[in-house]
């Protein structure tokens, strides 16, 4: 299980709420935006460049 909050205290409280799943999938998701957030950093774009129609097209085909 990724783990990318500083007090895991806070996430099994979080899983006992919402359950071990959903929790995972929060996770994953602050994963996955973080891997965005530095592809997009590392090709110097803004979040206007990296929405546009045609880099979607390009980052899909693996350019």
């Amino acid at each position: 299980m990724l783990s990318f909050t500083v007090n895991d205290d806070f996430n099994k409280k979080l899983a006992e709420i919402v359950g071990k799943d959903r929790v995972e999938e929060i996770e994953q998701r602050g994963y996955l935006a973080a891997q965005i957030v530095s592809h997009r950093h590392k090709k110097q774009m803004t979040q206007q460049e990296l929405a546009q129609p045609s880099m979607l097209l390009s980052l899909q085909l693996g350019d």
